[in-house]
């Protein structure tokens, strides 16, 4: 499965949960309305997010030899990815922006830690992180919240090196200004 398949998922997912399924514009209240007279972006981010997540889960299905595990909720917390590879459990945590704030990066990292022992119980090897969709791997972010470490970090380019598949920074970053492009291109000519 080729890098090339995964851009195709995420397009498909952008065009499924941000562009057709736009309302129309309202007032929501969001500071960067009364700012920049326009919608807020907040909400393209929130919906981005599920669009990275459903396309990562799409993606690794497509793999050969993969086995995506289809439980939603892990000791009562919600499984973002979750999947078997060369018979090793792989629990990811996605997330676009890894500088949450405090409160919630700590909480991220003990859910992961949580859902990690409970996998332990099923498993001899398991792989339990945080995914970064904005990093290619924990030695190319500078700045971590105090509760974070690099060795809880899972880049993206980690993430498609488990399958063989070799991603540049150039190429993930070029992708995604491209969708960036595409969605706002889009949502402007709704406002």
């Amino acid at each position: 499965m080729s890098f090339k398949r995964y851009k195709e998922i995420v397009y498909r997912n952008v065009d499924n949960y941000i562009l057709n399924n736009q309302t129309k514009k309202t007032e929501n209240g969001s500071f960067s309305e009364l700012l920049f007279s326009s919608f807020s972006m907040q909400s393209i981010n929130i919906k981005f997010g599920h669009v990275v997540e459903k396309s990562w889960n799409e993606y690794i299905f497509g793999i050969s030899g993969t086995e995506l595990d289809d439980r939603n909720i892990i000791d009562g917390s919600q499984v973002d990815i979750l999947f078997s590879y060369n018979n090793i459990k792989y629990y990811f945590e996605s997330k676009n922006n890894i500088n949450i704030d405090t409160e919630k990066s700590i909480a991220t990292i003990n859910k992961v830690k949580k859902i990690e022992a409970f996998l332990l119980k099923e498993n001899n090897e398991v792989v339990a992180k945080i995914l970064s969709n904005r990093y290619s791997n924990s030695d190319t972010i500078k700045h971590f919240k105090k509760s974070i470490s690099r060795e809880d970090i899972f880049g993206y380019s980690q993430l498609f090196s488990v399958f063989n598949v070799d991603v540049t920074i150039k190429e993930w970053e070029d992708f995604y200004r491209e969708v960036g492009d595409y969605i706002y291109k889009n949502i402007s000519k709704e406002s």
